[in-house]
């Protein structure tokens, strides 16, 4: 049977619908209040021209499970209702991390398989 056949019958027929499993950091008014209070000072920083958005260097990283452990991104329940899921995963699965860093003419990439501390950037 084609996804999309299956998706159509979960849908049109059954009535239920694809849910993700959603994750989030607990912030207290406070924290929030800071992060809000940190985003207006960077905005005014570059309408003013104080700081040239060229010279920013954008940074992130990656996890990639070895256990099975599924990315949330991925992973659909499907229901004619939203089942508030939460699935559990080892306190230290084993894992490779991907950094990258991304400037105006340039991209990095660096792979770790242990944990990344300040001093594995070295």
């Amino acid at each position: 049977i084609l996804k999309t056949t299956l998706h159509r019958i979960l849908k049109h027929f059954l009535n239920m619908h694809p849910y993700k499993i959603t994750s989030h950091q607990l912030l207290t008014e406070r924290a929030m209040a800071k992060r809000v209070e940190f985003c207006k000072t960077k905005n005014g920083i570059f309408e003013d021209g104080e700081l040239d958005e060229k010279l920013i260097i954008y940074t992130n990283k990656a996890h990639f499970w070895l256990n099975g452990y599924v990315n949330k991104q991925n992973y659909r329940f499907w229901g004619s209702e939203n089942p508030n899921v939460s699935l559990a995963k080892p306190l230290h699965p084993l894992k490779i991390t991907v950094w990258t860093a991304i400037l105006v003419k340039r991209i990095y990439l660096q792979f770790f398989e242990s944990t990344v501390t300040g001093k594995s950037y070295k």
